[in-house]
C-alpha cells in the first residue's frame, strides 16, 4: 500500500503487473477482515475466544478502516475488470488513497515485532531499521505529492520546457531527490508557483521535525546499546585488576575469564534477568510462569509425568517452588567423586558428561525404612565446591547426559554419594530438585505420599539389582 498507492500519480493504472499485484492486495485484505473476526484477541491477561466478544471488539476498533479501504480496492478491482471508466477519474483515485489509513497500525505492529526480539543487538538493530524505513516511506509519498502538483497545476514544474519529454522514472528519481534535499533543509532557488512554495515550506516544517525526532531516537538507541555495553566493559576492568593485583595463575584467571564471558553473553545473563522478572511478579502469578517453564523438562520422568496426571496439586508445587535453576558455564564440574548429594538434576538445555567410577561396590543404605529421607543440609547451605578427582576413572567409559535426560535420582531416595565426575560440555540449563523440599511437600498431600514410597521401594530394589553403582539410572517401574 504505502509503495503502490502514491505511485498512482504516475498513471501506472494500466500495467498489467500492477493490475495483477493489487488484485492479490485487495483479496488479502478482504481475507484479513474475514480472519479478524475468528482471531483470539487478548483482553489485559486474559484470553478472549467467544466469537461474540471478538467481533464486537474488533467493530469498535479497526474494522471501520478496513471496510472503507477494503471496500473502494474491490470497487476498484472488479471496474477494472468490467472496464468502467469510473475507476479512473479523479475522484475515485483520491478515494483510493483511503488505503493509507492502514498506516495507523504501524505502531502497534512495529511494537509487536520489536517484543518478539530477546537480544538486545537485534532490538538495536530493529529500532535502527524502523527509523529508516520510516524516513523511506516519507521520501517516497513527499516526492509523488510533488510530481502531482508539477503535472496537476499550470505552470507546474513537471511542463517547463526543459522538463518535456521526460519519462516517469526520471519524474520519480528527480522528486525523490528534491524531496531528500527539502527534509535535509537545503535551500531551494527554483523559480515554483504559489501552490509550490506553499507545499515547499510544509516539506521544510516536516523535515524539520523529522531530523530531530530522527536524532534524537538515533541517539537514544545508542545511548542504550552504548549503557550495555559500558557496564560489561567496566566488569571485565574490574576482574582485570583483581586478577594483577594478587597474581592468579594463568590456568586459573583463564577459567575466570571463561566464566565470566558466559555470565556476560551466555544462559547466566539471561537467567539473572529472568529472575529479575520473576521477583516483580506476585507470587501465584511467578509460580505459574514457573509451571509452565519447568514442568515440560520434568514430565520426560515416569514419576513426575504420573504426578502431573494424578497429583497435580503437588506437581504446581514441585514445578513451580521447589525446582532450582542452575546454570553452569563451560567446563565447569558439578560433582565429583564422594560428593554428598542430596539432589536430582534435569538438563533443560545444554550437555553434560559423565564419567562413572570403575571399580565401585554398591550397598544400598536407605535412610528411613520404606519412606522418604529427610536430610539436613550442609551449614553453608550448599555442598563444597567439586574438585575434579582422576582416580579409578576412565575416559573411555565417558557418558553424554544430553537435553531431556536426567542424573543423581538415587539422591531423592536415599543416603548417596556421587559415583563419578560430571562436568559441563557447554553452557548449561539444568533443573534441580532437593530431596528434603520434595519431603516436606509430599507429607503435605496425602494422595501423593503413598505413590512417593512406593516408588521409592520400587526404586531401591532396581538399585540392589545393579551390579555396579553409578549416578545414571533408568527411571524404576511406577
Amino acid at each position: 500500500d504505502i509503495l503502490m498507492v502514491p505511485l498512482h500519480v504516475f498513471d501506472i493504472g494500466g500495467v498489467p503487473a500492477v493490475v495483477v499485484l493489487e488484485s492479490v492486495c485487495t483479496v488479502f485484505w478482504l481475507t484479513d477482515i474475514c480472519v479478524s473476526f475468528i482471531t483470539g484477541v487478548w483482553v489485559g491477561p486474559h484470553l478472549e475466544m467467544r466469537l461474540q466478544m471478538i467481533a464486537k471488539r474488533y467493530a469498535r476498533s479497526w474494522l471501520p478502516l478496513d471496510v472503507v479501504a477494503s471496500s473502494v480496492e474491490a470497487l476498484a478491482m472488479f471496474g477494472e475488470l468490467a472496464g468502467l471508466a469510473l475507476v479512473n477519474s479523479a475522484t475515485f483515485l483520491a478515494l483510493r488513497h483511503l488505503r493509507l489509513l492502514r498506516l495507523l497500525k504501524w505502531q502497534a505492529r512495529t511494537r509487536a515485532l520489536a517484543d518478539r526480539c530477546h537480544s538486545e543487538n537485534l532490538r538495536f538493530g530493529f529500532r535502527v531499521f524502523n527509523i529508516v524505513a520510516a524516513l523511506l516511506c516519507a521520501v517516497h509519498l513527499i516526492a509523488c505529492f510533488w510530481f502531482w502538483l508539477g503535472s496537476t497545476f499550470d505552470g507546474g514544474w513537471t511542463k517547463l520546457e526543459n522538463r518535456r519529454g521526460e519519462d516517469h522514472v526520471t519524474f520519480y528519481f528527480e522528486s525523490a531527490r528534491w524531496a531528500v534535499a527539502q527534509i535535509s533543509l537545503r535551500t531551494d532557488l527554483e523559480m515554483r508557483t504559489a501552490i509550490e512554495y506553499a507545499y515547499t515550506c510544509l516539506v521544510n516544517l516536516f523535515g524539520l521535525v523529522c531530523v530531530s525526532a530522527l536524532i534524537t531516537s538515533v541517539s537514544s538507541a545508542a545511548a542504550d546499546f552504548e549503557r550495555i555495553h559500558r557496564d560489561a566493559k567496566l566488569q571485565r576492568r574490574r576482574m582485570q585488576s583483581v586478577l594483577h593485583r594478587y597474581k592468579i595463575s594463568p590456568e586459573l584467571a583463564q577459567a575466570t575469564k571463561w566464566h565470566f564471558t558466559g555470565i556476560q553473553s551466555g544462559l547466566q545473563r539471561v537467567a539473572t534477568e529472568e529472575a529479575e522478572l520473576v521477583k516483580n511478579l506476585p507470587l501465584r502469578l511467578a509460580c505459574e510462569l514457573m509451571h509452565e517453564v519447568h514442568g515440560p523438562v520434568l514430565i520426560a520422568h515416569p514419576l513426575f509425568g504420573e504426578l502431573k496426571r494424578e497429583t497435580p496439586r503437588l506437581f504446581f508445587r514441585l514445578a513451580g517452588v521447589i525446582v532450582e535453576r542452575i546454570i553452569p558455564h563451560y567446563n565447569e564440574v558439578m560433582f565429583a567423586i564422594g560428593d554428598p548429594c542430596s539432589r536430582m538434576l534435569f538438563v533443560a538445555e545444554g550437555n553434560l558428561t559423565y564419567i562413572p567410577e570403575n571399580d565401585y561396590t554398591l550397598q544400598v543404605q536407605p535412610t528411613l525404612n520404606n519412606e522418604l529421607p529427610r536430610r539436613q543440609r550442609l551449614v553453608s547451605g550448599e555442598s563444597a565446591p567439586a574438585q575434579l578427582s582422576t582416580t579409578s576413572l576412565d575416559k573411555s567409559l565417558e557418558v553424554p547426559v544430553e537435553k531431556g535426560s536426567w542424573i543423581c535420582e538415587a539422591a531423592l531416595w536415599m543416603s548417596w554419594e556421587n559415583r563419578g565426575n560430571c562436568t559441563s560440555t557447554s553452557p548449561s540449563h539444568l533443573l534441580s530438585i532437593d530431596a528434603v523440599q520434595l519431603g516436606e511437600a509430599a507429607l503435605l498431600y496425602e494422595d501423593a505420599m503413598p505413590r512417593l514410597a512406593l516408588y521409592a521401594k520400587n526404586f531401591l530394589k532396581l538399585l540392589e539389582e545393579t551390579p555396579v553403582a553409578s549416578d545414571i539410572m533408568e527411571a524404576a517401574s511406577i
